[in-house]
């Protein structure tokens, strides 16, 4: 009859531990109300991975990475989320943002900005990568630090700020807890030790920062592997989502939905809304297959340092 000859390929099913794939299982979430819908970015449907964050070439190189074994294998979200930051590290242009429950102000003693917003520079998209472009960097005599880097450093100490240069640190003033309430220092032009210096992040500041919402994601299921005879509602994970908020670089607030970016020191996130006058960005984080803690035991701990420095 002249029908062209038909390929068979067998091949098993790929599971992944914290995960029911089942479509009437995951309806549970949705019918429940645990997830927002069949698009949540906790959910392993191909649209919930994306909205998380997944590059869509790195889904392709995970998949084809695994073969066509007729096997049925459990996988590791580590190695998934793993070949997706190999991608992102040279596509996903370079921001800042800093802590916003944890802001120290840094007073530059020696610099004077010609506008009072800063100082216009230009700076790379990807350090690595001079030719994928640039982004406005502004530079003022005030800037914002993460309470956690300005906790580590002496009188005296040179400190390198990232995408700007070393600065040495003249002034500390503490509460009598020990909390870094600001610091004044020198910019030193003639710098040329980068290697051995503390690195730190930070950004002017000015009224054209931006309040962005940093929004993390755990496994609905708390247990690895499910055993055949166990319901998995009963091995619900209770912390899920959690929310912080941070001060980012202006620019942020101009990106459009869907954009990946990295925050310095931070990792990778994916703007699920777009910031406008009325709404502040909101940032899905992105897995680099490197957490080994969950999600409720780094809350706590966040919740830890959050304490200690208000202190």
């Amino acid at each position: 009859m002249g029908l062209r000859k038909v390929h068979i390929f067998a091949f098993g099913k790929m599971n992944f531990i914290h995960t029911v794939l089942s479509k009437r299982k995951l309806n549970w979430f949705v019918e429940n109300g645990k997830v927002e819908g069949w698009f949540d970015p906790r959910f392993p449907t191909v649209q919930g991975c994306v909205r998380r964050g997944i590059n869509v070439d790195a889904l392709k190189s995970f998949i084809l990475s695994q073969g066509a074994s007729r096997r049925v294998i459990t996988m590791e979200w580590d190695k998934f989320w793993a070949e997706n930051k190999r991608v992102l590290e040279d596509i996903a242009p370079r921001f800042m943002g800093i802590s916003e429950d944890a802001l120290v102000k840094f007073e530059i003693t020696n610099f004077s900005p010609s506008d009072p917003d800063g100082d216009e520079v230009q700076v790379p998209l990807l350090p690595s990568k001079p030719d994928a472009g640039s982004r406005i960097q502004r530079r003022s005599n005030v800037l914002f630090v993460e309470q956690e880097d300005a906790a580590t450093y002496k009188q005296g100490e040179e400190v390198t700020f990232l995408r700007w240069g070393n600065f040495i640190i003249d002034e500390i003033s503490r509460s009598e807890a020990g909390r870094v309430l600001g610091m004044k220092g020198r910019f030193n032009a003639d710098a040329t030790n980068f290697s051995k210096t503390k690195k730190a992040t930070w950004l002017a500041a000015t009224s054209g920062c931006v309040t962005c919402r940093l929004v993390e994601f755990d496994h609905l299921i708390a247990k690895a592997k499910l055993e055949n005879d166990e319901a998995f509602q009963d091995f619900l994970n209770p912390v899920t989502l959690a929310e912080t908020t941070a001060i980012c670089d202006p620019l942020v607030k101009t990106l459009p939905a869907g954009t990946v970016i990295q925050l310095e020191r931070k990792g990778f996130y994916r703007i699920d809304q777009a910031g406008s006058d009325t709404q502040a960005p909101v940032l899905f984080y992105i897995p680099d297959g490197r957490l080994t803690k969950t999600l409720a035991e780094r809350v706590v701990e966040r919740e830890s340092k959050a304490k200690a420095i208000s202190m």
